[in-house]
């Protein structure tokens, strides 16, 4: 019945079960049911093209950071949601920041949406926004490697102009310029940026990969270029740990030292095949996106020799984010979010 019983005789509804149809659907429903009631068994039923469209349609995100323990993920209107463990064991959820965003960073401790205006929204573990003059960084960006935001951040990003903007707040240790937060010792244009103002790795416009390290003890910067070759389309980590995707989709690691830039071990050439285009972790251990939406993952044994490893998600995917096999997220081709975490999969609650 449409509508209120008072709009109705009494007489008509005496002695009569009756179901009250409200919300915006209740024509709609009013209509099926008429039809089913005149014998059309068909009402209600979706036909083939429906179904096919309705399991084609994205699942509602279009990335995912952090891992199958604390993680965020950005849904398809805009909207920032988050999972994160607290102190009695449970993993609760909600959403850190209110408003539009096209990009986010960190996880449900420490984070940050670049809203669709270009300017950033932060958040740290207690749930309370970073204000405006608290930020760690102003202006606007592009991309970000962030490691919490609030009274020991640390992290770097990419500005609209090519420049990087690095900080490291409450501690000791900036390479350049920590007045304006400014990497002023390293040069050049980048698109990517990993690791924080202290020790850290910039993917130029050129294909370059640069990184830096400052030590806190000496003062001296150490800059250089990683000693991998070819160029480089997508990075991830700083110089103590860190990998690249090169141009021709292969994969090249690195790791470095408190006392070096680098050190010894370097694997030009990792124990995995395919071409990839995203890439997790580092040398000891890491995963690789290939580019027909799969994974490979990789550890290191007892004797220092690499295997793979099996994650326990299947699908195809577009994007991934965690530390390595042991924590990681993965965004599937139809929107939906798996994750994982200590060998299990592990279903963020959003």
């Amino acid at each position: 019945m449409l509508g209120g019983i008072a709009a109705v005789p009494a007489a008509k509804i005496a002695g009569r079960d009756m179901t009250r149809l409200g919300g915006v659907t209740r024509w709609a429903t009013a209509e099926l049911v008429g039809r089913r009631a005149s014998g059309d068994t068909t009402a209600g039923t979706r036909t083939a093209t429906e179904t096919d469209n309705t399991d084609t349609e994205p699942a509602g995100f279009t990335a995912v950071s952090g891992g199958g323990d604390n993680g965020c993920a950005l849904r398809v209107d805009g909207s920032i949601a988050c999972w994160y463990p607290v102190w009695d064991g449970v993993t609760r959820y909600d959403q850190p920041v209110s408003g539009k965003f096209t990009a986010l960073w960190g996880d449900g401790w420490d984070g940050c949406g670049l809203r669709t205006d270009g300017n950033l929204s932060c958040w740290n573990a207690e749930r309370a926004l970073v204000a405006n003059d608290d930020r760690p960084v102003s202006g606007k960006f592009t991309a970000l490697s962030v490691r919490g935001v609030s009274i020991r951040s640390r992290g770097c990003g990419v500005l609209t102009d090519g420049n990087l903007s690095c900080w490291l707040l409450g501690s000791t240790g900036m390479l350049g310029s920590d007045d304006d937060r400014t990497v002023s010792a390293v040069s050049g244009k980048f698109t990517a940026v990993g690791g924080n103002g202290s020790s850290g790795c910039g993917l130029r416009t050129d294909g370059r990969i640069v990184c830096w390290q400052n030590q806190a003890f000496t003062g001296n910067d150490l800059i250089g270029d990683p000693p991998v070759s070819g160029k480089f389309t997508a990075l991830t980590g700083g110089n103590y740990n860190g990998c690249g995707v090169r141009t021709d989709g292969s994969l090249a690691c690195w790791s470095g030292s408190d006392s070096s830039l680098f050190d010894s071990l370097v694997r030009e050439v990792m124990p995995v095949s395919g071409t990839f285009i995203a890439v997790t972790g580092g040398p000891y251990s890491g995963c690789g996106l290939r580019t027909d939406g799969s994974f490979a993952c990789w550890d290191t044994g007892p004797d220092d020799d690499l295997f793979s490893v099996d994650l326990p998600v299947s699908g195809k995917f577009t994007a991934m984010s965690g530390r390595h096999f042991i924590t990681g997220c993965g965004l599937r081709t139809d929107g939906s979010i798996a994750c994982w975490h200590n060998g299990e999969a592990a279903a963020p609650p959003v």
